[in-house]
């Protein structure tokens, strides 16, 4: 056993010290050459630019965090939504993002700036075209902003106020003062709801801020 034992030691493959030195280096070189990258993309206050970052398989607030670490102002806005708990008919808040794998971040545009953004572990792509990353103007910025603080985004807790089979009556659009039976409710807030018109009931689609109760 004392002899195999001797055997296999004698023909391991020996650590080159050289190789593992080698290696460390070119690590090491990488890191400060995207830290390098980093610093010009964060650069002066009055060059800096909001532009979308494509990320993927990440988390978007890590993403966040990261670029925040490095100097830049970033952005993943969320959006309030409401789950119904397990084995509960309780609900309960939660955060997800307003645009999913999407992220704002303000940078100074250039090449090196590009190729640092792209270095952070999840960032896929700049948001562009042929010329280049698309730049977001501030106005734009502070609008989106606005919206996603007054909670335009977010999901109503109470999300489906009406009784499916309950007659509702239309008080907005062109079947306004109609009323019908609400039959469904459709993807982003819509509702389906079979119209009195004519002495004919035809199914309509409308938005919930179209509908109230019929007393």
């Amino acid at each position: 056993m004392m002899a195999t034992r001797a055997k296999q030691l004698n023909e391991a493959e020996p650590i080159s010290i050289d190789r593992a030195l080698e290696a460390g280096r070119k690590a090491d070189e990488k890191r400060k050459m995207h830290e390098r990258f980093l610093k010009a993309a964060a650069g002066a206050e009055y060059d800096r630019r909001w532009f979308v970052l494509r990320v993927a398989h990440r988390p978007e607030r890590e993403v966040v965090a990261e670029l925040d670490d490095s100097g830049l102002e970033a952005w993943a806005p969320v959006k309030t939504v409401w789950r119904t708990v397990f084995h509960s008919k309780k609900k309960r808040a939660a955060h997800r993002p307003v645009f999913r794998s999407y992220v704002f971040v303000r940078a100074v545009p250039s090449a090196e700036a590009w190729h640092g953004l792209l270095g952070i572990k999840g960032v896929r792509a700049v948001l562009g075209g042929g010329s280049g990353p698309f730049p977001i103007s501030d106005e734009t910025m502070n609008k989106l902003m606005g919206l996603v603080k007054a909670g335009v985004f977010d999901q109503k807790k109470n999300a489906r106020p009406y009784r499916i089979g309950e007659t509702v009556r239309v008080k907005d659009g062109p079947f306004a003062d109609f009323t019908g039976v609400l039959e469904g409710y459709a993807a982003s807030r819509g509702v389906r709801v079979l119209a009195s018109l004519f002495g004919r009931e035809v199914p309509v689609e409308l938005t919930l801020a179209q509908i109230e109760k019929f007393d």
